[in-house]
């Protein structure tokens, strides 16, 4: 009895010790993104996007999720439709990236360039009005603070979509990240992703979007995450 006692108490310990080192930073930022979609074809879609992002500054305004850069960038994606089933290819997508400020060392750390690829495969099925759509995404990410080595992420992702009216719909998804295959960095976890949104469609060529995100971050050190709650603004462009 008084060992089971002993093993108790240390784990309760380890435990302790494990959530007096871990460090949670929280961040409130702005997500903006300007979306023209093109049909090729019946099948075909070509999309292309692009982002603006900005973020809290704890030092100055902690409360303003306009008041820091955090992201610039652009990607091109071609959509390929096949019955329930969409093929997608981001040939080419720009990122440069500011530290989130989470703590006094973030802000001696310098911006980031990345480009990255991406392919994915997705099955749509729908139950009444309800749709639901599961992805299975690869990238290969080459970062400028990794000399251009290229990385690889696993995104599997899981979406929804319910019309409230005819022109207005409610969507969301979860988007979890895994870094992988080539040169995998440490940890295997990266980012869990949540969003919720309603889009209007304004006319026959606009749509506007609004919604929350939630994004959960591991950094390298293991012990310290990154909690983003976000706003987010997307303007949708059918030519």
């Amino acid at each position: 009895m008084k060992t089971k006692i002993v093993i108790y108490l240390v784990v309760l310990g380890f435990m302790g010790i494990n959530k007096s080192q871990s460090q949670d930073y929280q961040h409130f930022t702005s997500w903006n993104r300007l979306m023209f979609i093109k049909p090729l074809s019946p099948k075909i879609d070509l999309w292309v996007e692009g982002f603006y992002r900005q973020q809290n500054n704890f030092h100055y305004n902690k409360n303003n999720p306009f008041y820091s850069p955090l992201m610039r960038g652009g990607r091109v994606f071609l959509f390929y439709k096949i019955k329930n089933y969409t093929l997608g290819l981001s040939p080419i997508m720009y990122l440069k990236s500011f530290q989130l400020l989470g703590k006094k060392s973030d802000f001696e750390i310098n911006t980031n360039q990345e480009y990255r690829f991406n392919a994915f495969v997705e099955n749509s099925q729908n139950f009444g009005k309800l749709n639901l759509r599961a992805r299975l995404s690869y990238e290969l990410r080459y970062l400028q603070s990794l000399d251009y080595s290229p990385i690889g992420r696993f995104r599997p992702r899981l979406f929804f979509k319910y019309p409230l009216s005819k022109n207005t719909f409610i969507n969301g998804f979860e988007d979890i990240m895994l870094n992988t295959w080539p040169n995998q960095p440490s940890p295997v976890f990266n980012i869990n992703q949540l969003y919720l949104g309603v889009n209007q469609k304004l006319n026959t060529h606009l749509a506007l979007e609004l919604g929350i995100f939630n994004n959960f971050r591991q950094r390298r050190s293991i012990v310290e995450f990154d909690n983003e709650n976000a706003i987010s603004l997307l303007l949708q462009v059918k030519l």
